[in-house]
């Protein structure tokens, strides 16, 4: 090992001395400071991670960097199961340090940062073989499937180089040596677990517009579970294997369902399915025997409005609120100024909150710190009044009586209303709280005196309890009594209830008529006369025709209309009108 040093010190030396010889020469030290430096300047970036299953179960992971490297050196855990990359100058750009991908026997890839490097870790479901290759600017890391290393053959273990025949240039080889694709601290030979295969995945529509994904399952006791994410639904088939065939995605958006693509693959020891989805949607899932169904139905239009009433959006400018134990009226304060509203807070918002709310609308974060606290809000144009909950239902109800005081001692006033269409009894019976049919009301012991009942016999109706509703039937008018806030009311509801119906007239006769019924129509005109004699000339002046014109059935008189009418004539005739509802 001494004489292995004593070679290298000795190449070194006689290598810096070359070098000042030669760096006597004008420009020489310049150009080689410019080459060694050269490598350091530019540093590959880690711009995108891409991974695609193959057959056999395998992944193959690509890795795209901005420019072309060496095949980087590699290393593998079995617990936990991982794969490590060293990348060398290369800077990760992506998005996120974490990428999932949950393919085979890949779960993860992480990409950290370190000294002049980057690190790209694999995380596995358990220990496989892999390889590690370059093609162009790309990494590629092909996995095999689980239990790949179990199988596969010991790598070959290369000796190191004995001192004694060691040089310089066989130190130096040594050095660069890239190590083996795959090496283990300890080397396990269990075999992976390989659960029963999945019988079949499909898809049918069902005749309401529902999407049906129909699983067959190894058997009656698989362990299922069903998950949602955003839009897209999840079905874990724990304990199995999928078949090289079921390996697919379904594009299923032709068939007018909420479900657009259905896609199964193997993560570790299970199976998932995958289930994108676009639009308003309920599903549901149940199973039969070894027949696992899940139904996805379109919303109708009033579960859409009723969802969407129940539905609390928030559109407010988002923020990040990071504090410990802070008062809540300084939380207050703070969202008072973010929003530029008027804020009252209420001398009983007591208390301290510690809140971690990032990128949030302020509105919903207003609103999960008053549930949190028990305090409620009431919004009045640009002001809030925060206030807890049992305060403000209390204020609400001094209010309510307050309102109902001043009802009771409000003066009344006699409304005379004229009826067009309708019948001003049935107006009037409606207002008191009975049907129009022509039932009796309990609001007043009379319907033509409107004498009131007692307060508060009747709850359905329209009046006050001080008020009173008749009418007049020979001019068809009603006649109300009330304070002016309900007058206001009955003279909208009696504008909407008064209005022309439709209706339909249907008329009927009865003719006898016999077959020689005709008409016949003649006439004869003629002009003639005499103008005088002008110069001793005379001048006449004829017109029309000298005989007759005459049709079948007239006379030979210079005027004549004769009708043949026969015999005809009408027995009955009827009208029935008929009113929308009557």
């Amino acid at each position: 090992m001494k004489s292995a040093f004593q070679h290298v010190s000795k190449a070194r030396l006689r290598s810096l001395a070359t070098l000042r010889r030669v760096s006597a020469a004008p420009g020489f030290g310049i150009l080689m400071l410019w080459c060694m430096l050269a490598p350091s300047v530019e540093a590959a970036d880690l711009q995108k991670v891409d991974f695609a299953a193959l057959p056999g179960s395998r992944v193959e992971v690509e890795l795209t960097l901005s420019e072309p490297i060496a095949v980087p050196q590699s290393f593998a855990t079995e617990s936990p199961a991982r794969i490590a990359l060293d990348l060398p100058g290369v800077v990760s750009k992506l998005d996120s340090k974490s990428v999932p991908i949950g393919v085979g026997a890949v779960h993860s890839l992480i990409a950290v940062e370190g000294s002049n490097k980057t690190r790209v870790v694999l995380n596995l479901t358990d220990p496989v073989a892999y390889d590690v290759s370059t093609s162009g600017n790309r990494v590629i890391i092909k996995v095999d499937q689980h239990g790949s290393l179990a199988n596969a053959a010991p790598p070959p273990v290369t000796p190191p180089p004995t001192p004694a025949s060691a040089s310089p240039r066989s130190v130096a080889t040594n050095a660069q040596q890239t190590p083996p694709a795959w090496s283990y601290p300890t080397r396990s030979a269990r075999a992976a677990i390989s659960g029963p295969p999945v019988k079949d995945i499909d898809f049918r529509r069902g005749a309401s517009g529902e999407g049906r994904i129909i699983i067959r399952l190894p058997s009656a006791n698989t362990r299922v579970a069903v998950r949602e994410q955003a839009t897209r639904v999840y079905v874990d088939l724990y304990d199995t294997s999928l078949p090289q065939r079921l390996f697919r995605r379904l594009d299923v958006l032709d068939f007018a369902t909420p479900v657009v693509a259905v896609e199964s693959r193997p993560t570790g020891r299970n199976v998932e399915v995958e289930v994108q989805t676009e639009g308003d949607f309920d599903y549901m899932a149940y199973q039969t025997d070894e027949i696992f169904t899940l139904d996805f139905r379109p919303l109708t239009p009033a579960e859409k409005e009723e969802m969407a009433r129940k539905k609390v959006v928030y559109e407010g400018d988002r923020l990040s609120l990071n504090f410990q134990d802070i008062e809540v009226r300084a939380v207050l304060q703070v969202l008072a100024d973010f929003t530029d509203l008027n804020l009252v807070a209420s001398d009983t918002v007591q208390g301290n909150i510690t809140l971690r709310l990032k990128n949030v609308p302020w509105d919903q974060a207003l609103d999960i710190i008053l549930k949190t606290k028990g305090l409620d809000m009431r919004r009045n144009g640009n002001v809030i009044m925060v206030a807890p909950t049992q305060e403000l239902a209390e204020q609400e109800r001094l209010a309510l009586e307050s309102e109902k005081s001043f009802e009771e001692l409000a003066p009344l006033r006699t409304e005379f209303i004229q009826i067009n269409y309708a019948k001003a009894s049935d107006i009037a019976q409606f207002i008191r709280g009975g049907s129009s049919s022509g039932k009796s009301s309990s609001k007043t012991t009379s319907r033509n005196t409107g004498l009131p009942a007692p307060p508060g016999v009747d709850k359905e109706s329209i009046l006050s309890n001080r008020g009173t509703a008749s009418f007049d039937e020979r001019t068809n008018t009603l006649v109300v009594m009330d304070t002016i806030a309900k007058l206001e009311g009955i003279r909208a509801i009696v504008a909407k209830l008064d209005v022309a119906v439709r209706q339909v007239m249907i008329e009927s006769r009865v003719v006898i008529a016999n077959n020689d019924f005709a008409r016949d129509l003649g006439v004869r005109f003629g002009v003639s006369g005499s103008m005088g004699s002008i110069g001793g000339n005379e001048l006449l002046i004829a017109g029309g025709q000298d005989g007759n014109l005459a049709l079948s059935g007239f006379d030979t008189g210079p005027f004549g209309i004769n009708t043949d009418t026969g015999t005809a004539y009408i027995p009955s005739e009827c009208r029935i009108s008929v009113l929308n509802y009557r």
